[in-house]
């Protein structure tokens, strides 16, 4: 029988990226579980967002994200490895913001309203620092950004960031 929905190699070629991205995601969590001071769990989620072109795609279909507790999540997407974290709006410093900036791809936004975006590429570090203090919101999410799927990658990115932020 015909499969008249979507060509086999398609499918076969969106079942191995999908298996990929899960088996990553699996080492990952695998990996930090075997740090003895992290408390670490392993899910699946909705509900998050991908550009496709110049356009922002919402994703009905779940991801799966390794979550740090204390520290952040690690979201596995099919285009991208996501870092979230969420700090006081008090410890994010000029320093710190510059030093986000300078060494990764980041966006910063309202931890309650991810709507407000506090810095998007470009946009000078005493702007931010200046929206951030000024705004109502007393969390501040951070997004970083990485191409890169290799494990070691991801927990070097994970932890250098933790550092940073001092979490």
């Amino acid at each position: 029988m015909n499969n008249t929905y979507m060509k086999e190699s398609i499918i076969q070629s969106i079942h191995n990226e999908l298996n990929s991205i899960y088996t990553l995601a699996e080492n990952i969590h695998e990996s930090f579980k075997s740090e003895e001071e992290l408390s670490v769990s392993y899910g699946f989620f909705s509900g998050n967002y991908i550009k496709i072109g110049e356009t922002q795609e919402y994703q009905k279909y779940p991801i799966p994200i390794v979550s740090i507790e204390q520290k952040g999540d690690i979201c596995f997407n099919i285009d991208r490895v996501g870092f979230e974290f969420f700090v006081t709006k008090e410890l994010l410093k000029e320093t710190i913001i510059e030093s986000l900036v300078n060494n990764y791809r980041v966006e910063i936004y309202g931890g309650k309203d991810c709507l407000i975006d506090f810095y998007n590429e470009g946009k000078p570090i005493s702007d931010v620092l200046h929206d951030v203090n000024n705004s109502s919101e007393d969390t501040i999410g951070i997004a970083i950004y990485s191409e890169d799927f290799q494990c070691n990658s991801i927990k070097e990115i994970f932890f250098n960031v933790c550092n940073l932020l001092n979490i």
